[in-house]
């Protein structure tokens, strides 16, 4: 046995926990996380917990229509907020995932035959701060780690003899991705068959796996059942068929790459982490490239491949949207990140290409956390804004400038949702801009005020809109807009680009 095999391990081991806990830094070293669409998420979570709780304005104001679906972050998070504060428990639901994601590259490291080290799983640390990450999407960034875990537990199933723990465990991977994503469970099913077809010439395996595959139908057939009536509108008379929208090639690809180029595309990517990309891409060549005829890569490794190409063409050519649901190709696209991670995790590096590799993922992740803590910062403009509104108001967000100089401006609004930290941290009220399903809390109909798209806050009118909110959150308006705006309402407070206004005669602000 190689003597340095046990050191090279250990080394591994304090790479995994030092990128996990470099990766933890910016959710705990900044109030806001750098997501666009937590404060939403974070406020549902709150909203859930007070609505088991006793009676409030939000119980007045808001119903359940909790689903078996898109659930694990609001429960983990309404859960947790039983033991501390609402923002703790949303930085700890946020720690989550990025302990599934160092799971995930133990379980790698245990997959890895002998006691060599698995160095290129750890590409999934930066992988992990991806395009669904800065949207904030939680449940279906907790689905990234979970659908790979399952798929590496459905190999393992389709490789050994049946037993019912065996079928048990599996099936406890697909409830957990089936309850956290319903549609990363469909992607997660739709590979299935994929990694079943490399099966074809292996009767027994195919067997082995038909529990799974069986289980996995009915899980999907009940997802349909239950979230396709609220995500995609049925034809009638007074709504036609869905509509189906796919984005040019070119844009879906930009999507794809912004990975690779620090989240900017449409205004010019960052030139440093494209080099850092490119660099790193070559180490793996190399590496790949000199691999010894007992190392190359197996059957598993080209399967994996199989499926990253598969994830990868997925996310070139599955339309953008379907009626109300969005981003689907461009969901796929994280996939494919952490499906290439596997494939990298099977190629052994020689001891100069260890030291090149682990040095490029640890710059990359360094400027990634580096971007987070920027974005941070901007988001935390809006909290002096917010305290200075009493409890309980009616607010209406008016926000120009939606958008970051660290993310591309076409598919990042990092201030678009920030105003629903005005309910997590001060409390009741509410705004026009809540989602309905699949959503946990949804506002009651009749209580909806009337508004403009909150896409397009130039066609507010005072006649239509104003007389219903007693506060504007207003960030980067024209001063055109803001001339129309003070004459029914007056400045209160000014933060970074946020203005906060209130109808005249409004309660004057929290004092502090």
């Amino acid at each position: 046995m190689n003597q340095a095999a046990p050191k090279a391990v250990a080394l591994w081991w304090t790479a995994v926990v030092a990128f996990t806990l470099i990766s933890l830094w910016p959710i705990w070293s900044t109030r806001f996380p750098p997501m666009q669409d937590y404060p939403q998420h974070l406020l549902q979570a709150k909203l859930l917990a007070s609505a088991y709780g006793s009676p409030s304005e939000y119980t007045r104001n808001f119903e359940i229509r909790l689903q078996p679906t898109y659930a694990t972050f609001y429960v983990v998070t309404a859960l947790l907020s039983r033991l501390t504060s609402i923002e703790t428990a949303g930085k700890l639901a946020i720690s989550l995932y990025v302990v599934l994601v160092a799971f995930l590259v133990v379980k790698l490291q245990g997959r890895a035959s002998g006691i060599v080290p698995c160095w290129g799983a750890l590409l999934l640390f930066p992988f992990m701060f991806n395009q669904q990450y800065f949207l904030g999407n939680m449940n279906y960034c907790y689905a990234l780690p979970l659908v790979v875990l399952a798929l590496l537990d459905f190999e393992e199933l389709a490789a050994q003899p049946l037993t019912a723990l065996r079928c048990a465990r599996h099936a406890l991977w697909q409830l957990a991705l089936f309850v956290t994503h319903a549609f990363a469970f469909l992607a997660f099913f739709m590979l299935v068959v994929v990694m079943v077809i490399s099966f074809r010439h292996d009767a027994a395996r195919i067997r082995r796996t038909a529990i799974a595959i069986v289980l996995g139908a009915v899980l999907l057939y009940a997802g349909i059942v239950m979230v396709g009536p609220s995500t995609i509108v049925p034809p009638t008379a007074d709504h036609p068929p869905p509509a189906w929208n796919w984005k040019p090639v070119t844009e879906s690809l930009g999507f794809c790459l912004y990975m690779f180029t620090g989240m900017r595309w449409h205004d010019g990517v960052d030139m440093t982490v494209v080099l850092l990309w490119i660099l790193l891409a070559a180490c793996v060549g190399v590496a790949a490239s000199s691999m010894s005829e007992g190392n190359a890569p197996g059957q598993r490794t080209r399967r994996y491949l199989a499926l990253f190409c598969v994830a990868a063409a997925a996310a070139l050519a599955l339309p953008f949207s379907v009626s109300e649901y969005s981003f689907i190709n461009f969901r796929i696209a994280s996939l494919a990140y952490f499906l290439l991670a596997v494939v990298v995790a099977d190629v052994r590096l020689q001891r100069g290409q260890t030291v090149l590799f682990v040095g490029l993922i640890a710059a990359i992740l360094m400027q990634s956390v580096a971007k987070q803590i920027r974005i941070s910062h901007e988001i935390a403009e809006i909290a002096p804004i917010i305290e200075k509104i009493p409890p309980n108001a009616t607010i209406l967000p008016l926000v120009f400038e939606r958008t970051s100089p660290d993310l591309d401006p076409v598919y990042f609004d990092p201030h678009l949702k920030a105003h629903n930290y005005y309910h997590v941290l001060v409390g009741g009220g509410f705004n026009p801009y809540f989602w309905s399903p699949p959503m946990p809390m949804r506002l009651k109909d009749n209580l909806r005020p009337p508004a403009p798209n909150e896409y397009y806050p130039g066609l507010f009118n005072w006649d239509k809109h104003g007389i219903a909110y007693g506060y504007f959150l207003v960030r980067g308006m024209p001063m055109d807009f803001a001339m129309y705006l003070a004459e029914r309402a007056e400045l209160r407070a000014v933060s970074g680009q946020w203005q906060l206004y209130a109808r005249k005669g409004s309660p004057p602000a929290n004092a502090k």
